[in-house]
């Protein structure tokens, strides 16, 4: 099953060396990202001795669309933490469901994926310790794998991090969600991709308006972001200096936009202000410069369309199809 179509649990699973993150980093990235409405798994029973992964923490995995797996410099000194990596590594590679988002938190990735440095040592004595010496061949290979991913590293500032992880991840939530919810709209993946293009959601610098029009509009196509953002219900007041996502729908006065201006000029940095409307005109004289058109369909899309709607999932429809189009 794709990514695009599973249904999830959770959206975030968080692997973590408990004793060197948990009071800190990952308090403030959980806090961040349940904030959010991000729904997250954090496991606070780390045990030790190699203790076996519970069937519970083996399905809160495999029902996460994330795992972010934070590095630190004692997590390859853990077996739980490294049985609990190989589980991820497997979901990804077996299934496919999961994406994986590792987090390098004041440890090198050259030295996890050579394996040297201190990680080193930490191998030596789990092979020192450990009978099943497959085992140990199991953690070396998942977290070598780990560190071939791209993935960010901790500076001076953890909560600057945490901001760009919870950016990344939200964004990716709302590109999935939107081409989820759109996926028996025919055309509308290109539609969304260039859109989420045009806003760079993931920015936190300047703020843009961007006008979406069409004579002929796709309804579908902005009920798609309306959908998305259910659930800001924040006074202005509270908006203000706030990074915020807001959609004019159906746009047709100057005077609209006129009013708009005064609330988008309190915005924070990243905000982006999405306004549809049937009058291109209306947009050029504003001055907005973003601007996307939400074309007719092509023919070939619109026989897509039909088949789609008109003959479902059936595949003996070659006759009957060509007889509709001649009709």
């Amino acid at each position: 099953m794709s990514s695009a179509t599973a249904t999830y649990n959770y959206d975030v699973f968080l692997s973590f060396r408990g004793p060197d993150t948990r009071r800190k980093f990952i308090s403030f990235l959980y806090k961040e990202l349940v904030g959010r409405d991000i729904r997250t798994f954090k496991d606070d029973k780390e045990l030790e001795n190699g203790q076996i992964i519970s069937p519970e923490l083996r399905l809160a995995i495999e029902d996460s669309r994330f795992a972010v797996v934070v590095v630190s410099e004692n997590y390859a000194a853990s077996s739980w933490c490294l049985n609990e990596l190989v589980e991820i590594m497997e979901v990804q590679k077996n299934k496919g469901s999961i994406t994986v988002m590792p987090i390098f938190y004041d440890v090198k990735p050259s030295d996890l994926r050579r394996q040297t440095g201190v990680v080193a040592e930490q191998f030596t004595k789990h092979e020192a310790r450990e009978q099943d010496l497959e085992k140990v061949l199991k953690w070396r290979q998942a977290l070598a794998a780990l560190a071939d991913i791209s993935g960010d590293c901790s500076g001076e500032d953890d909560s600057e991090l945490v901001d760009v992880i919870a950016d990344k991840i939200s964004k990716e939530l709302m590109l999935v969600t939107t081409i989820s919810n759109g996926r028996n709209l025919v055309g509308i993946d290109k539609h969304m991709k260039e859109l989420n293009l045009l806003m760079d959601l993931n920015s936190n610098k300047g703020k843009r308006m961007v006008g979406i029009w069409g004579n002929y509009f796709e309804s579908h196509l902005h009920k798609e972001f309306v959908d998305n953002i259910k659930g800001e219900n924040s006074s202005k007041q509270s908006l203000k200096k706030q990074k915020v996502l807001l959609v004019a729908d159906d746009v047709d006065k100057l005077e609209q936009l006129d009013a708009l201006a005064g609330d988008f000029n309190g915005f924070g940095p990243g905000s982006v202000v999405i306004i549809t409307t049937k009058d291109k005109q209306l947009l050029i004289s504003y001055g907005i410069q973003l601007v996307y058109e939400a074309e007719f369909l092509t023919f070939q899309k619109f026989c897509r369309s039909f088949r789609s709607l008109a003959f479902k999932k059936r595949d003996d429809i070659s006759a009957a199809f060509e007889w509709a189009l001649y009709i």
